[in-house]
């Protein structure tokens, strides 16, 4: 929509609304990121975002969900299938 497109080009920078998207993303993959927004008639908004603090506290979270995931599915999957874990 042209009214959020002329909001993120005025602002200059990331909507806070996709930050916490933006930075899970660059904690998964540990990539580089950019946020784009276009739209037809008008120049495109390209923000680029570098990894901070909150990148690293979403890979933390993300590594810790990640043991307790695992640990859990090493108890649940049996009951689940009625076969050991894998």
């Amino acid at each position: 929509m042209a009214k959020k497109h002329l909001e993120y080009l005025a602002s200059g920078g990331v909507p806070k609304d996709y930050l916490p998207q933006v930075h899970f993303s660059m904690a998964v993959t540990g990539l580089p990121w950019y946020f784009m927004s276009f739209c037809p008639g008008m120049v495109p908004h390209i923000a680029k975002v570098e990894p901070d603090a909150y990148t690293a506290k979403m890979k933390d979270a993300v590594d810790r969900f990640l043991i307790f995931y695992a640990e859990r599915r090493k108890q649940l999957l049996p009951l689940a299938t009625g076969k050991e874990a894998a």
